[in-house]
C-alpha cells in the first residue's frame, strides 16, 4: 500500500511541478501581450492593437484554467503526503500486543554451575538483571588481561627475529589473539597499559665496552599496572 502511494505522490508531485512551470511560461506570454498592446496603443495601430486584445483574453482565461489545474495538484499532492506519512501512534499499536508476547530483550548475566543429585548430574543456572547500557573505561586490569596483554608483546616483539615477510602476519596473529579475547577496545586499552618499557641502554649492555655485557636484549620490562581483582560483568 505504501508503495502504491509512493507512486501516485510522486506523479503528483510531477505534475504539480510541470503546471507551475507552464503557469510561469503563460505569465510570460502575458506580459508581453500586454506591453504590445501598449506599443500600438501609442503608434496608434489600433486594428493590430485588437487582435492583440483577443489573444490576451485567450491567454488570462487559459491562465485561469491552469491555476485551478495548479491548485487541485497541490491538494492532491498535499493529501498523497498525508496519507503517506500517516503511522498510526506506537502507544496504540503496542495496545495491540498480546501481553506474553515479549517486545524487548534485556540483558542479563549468566552463573552456572553442576551439582549431583540422585538423578545425576544437574547444571544450575542463575540469572542476573544487567544494566541495559553501561559505557564506562576501567583502567584497572584483571589477571588474565595482564596474561594476555605481556604475551601480545612478547609475540610482537618476538616477530622482530622472523623474516621480513613473515613479521606483519605474526603480529596481526598476535593482535587478532587479544582483540579477539577482549573485543578491540578493551585490547587497545590493555596493550597500551603494558606497553614495555624501553630502555636502550640496557638492553644492548652497554656497560661493558664492547657491548656485549649486562643484559641480553630478551627480558621485557612491563609496567606495573593496576589490577582488578575480579573479572568485568
Amino acid at each position: 500500500m505504501s508503495d502504491e502511494i509512493r507512486r501516485q505522490l510522486t506523479e503528483s508531485r510531477r505534475a504539480v511541478t510541470d503546471l507551475e512551470t507552464e503557469v510561469v511560461r503563460r505569465d510570460a506570454d502575458l506580459a508581453a501581450l500586454r506591453k504590445r498592446l501598449a506599443q500600438l496603443k501609442r503608434s496608434g495601430r489600433f486594428d493590430e492593437a485588437d487582435s492583440v486584445t483577443r489573444q490576451i483574453g485567450e491567454t488570462e482565461k487559459n491562465l485561469a484554467a491552469l491555476a485551478e489545474r495548479l491548485t487541485a495538484s497541490r491538494t492532491r499532492a498535499a493529501d498523497l503526503f498525508g496519507s503517506f506519512i500517516n503511522v498510526p501512534d506506537p502507544a496504540d499499536l503496542l495496545g495491540q500486543l498480546e501481553t506474553g508476547q515479549a517486545i524487548a530483550l534485556l540483558p542479563v548475566r549468566l552463573e552456572t554451575r553442576f551439582r549431583q543429585s540422585e538423578q545425576g548430574m544437574d547444571l544450575l543456572v542463575r540469572f542476573y538483571p544487567d544494566d541495559i547500557h553501561v559505557e564506562t573505561h576501567e583502567q584497572e586490569l584483571t589477571e588474565e588481561e595482564v596474561e594476555f596483554g605481556r604475551a601480545f608483546h612478547e609475540a610482537t616483539r618476538a616477530a622482530d627475529d622472523l623474516p621480513e615477510d613473515e613479521q606483519r602476519a605474526a603480529r596481526l596473529a598476535a593482535w587478532a589473539t587479544l582483540a579477539g579475547r577482549f573485543g578491540p577496545e578493551r585490547a587497545a586499552w590493555v596493550a597500551r597499559a603494558l606497553t614495555p618499557v624501553e630502555n636502550s641502554d640496557d638492553t644492548t649492555g652497554d656497560d661493558s665496552p664492547n657491548g656485549d655485557g649486562g643484559g641480553n636484549g630478551d627480558d621485557v620490562d612491563f609496567p606495573e599496572a593496576p589490577l582488578h581483582a575480579e573479572p568485568w560483568t
